[in-house]
């Protein structure tokens, strides 16, 4: 797209997905998403975070998270607050980490999703009367990158866009993974979701989400 006052780019996306279907009841599902933007002031992409989340968190790297963006999307020196804000690109789902956890004006994400029945009746009494059917479960696996340069991919070092960070090798990658249902309400899903983001030292604590809408 073409902005004005002399913001100018032009962005490619890419969403395919692919659906096996296993038996009567169960599915594997696979999403493949890339983005790349061009041009004299290139949109970022943000990498991480689920779409319509309505409230979750967890740790990042062992440590606790303060809030569910990456710190630095929101400092007030950053020159480009208003253009990154207006002119954002999200790449989701990437469950088990923050809004942004990386972002570049390159980006590739991967979901691979294993469905399956987990409680086809529940009937609710108290405090609402309500029926629920055909609750479904899954296991997944997120892994996603975005990077400004492709030597992002070969050095150790931060870069410096993402401002102070915990000390450890930096690679443009999150890989995450977990187990999570999903609940018709009619005009759209619950989803309960529990993630582990890969860490150093192998795996977070187990993060739990709560969102609302569409599939994928």
């Amino acid at each position: 797209g073409y902005g004005s006052n002399e913001i100018k780019f032009q962005t490619v996306k890419t969403d395919l997905r692919k659906y096996w279907r296993l038996g009567r009841d169960y599915t594997i599902a696979f999403r493949s998403y890339f983005g790349k933007s061009f041009g004299q002031n290139k949109q970022k992409f943000f990498l991480g975070g689920i779409p319509y989340l309505l409230t979750g968190g967890g740790e990042t790297n062992g440590i606790q998270d303060d809030n569910i963006f990456r710190d630095v999307i929101l400092d007030t020196s950053n020159g480009s607050l208003i253009h990154d804000i207006y002119f954002t690109e999200y790449a989701w789902p990437l469950r088990g980490a923050r809004f942004a956890e990386r972002f570049g004006n390159t980006t590739s994400l991967f979901n691979i999703e294993v469905r399956f029945p987990f409680i086809n009746y529940l009937a609710l009494g108290f405090p609402l009367k309500m029926i629920f059917g055909n609750i479904r479960g899954h296991a997944f696996v997120d892994i996603g990158a975005a990077w400004d340069s492709k030597d992002e991919f070969s050095s150790k070092e931060w870069p410096g866009r993402y401002g102070n960070n915990v000390s450890g090798d930096y690679s443009p990658w999150v890989s995450t993974a977990g187990l999570g249902t999903k609940i018709n309400l009619g005009y759209f899903l619950l989803k309960i979701e529990m993630a582990w983001d890969r860490n150093e030292s192998g795996y977070s604590k187990p993060q739990w989400y709560f969102s609302l809408g569409p599939d994928w």
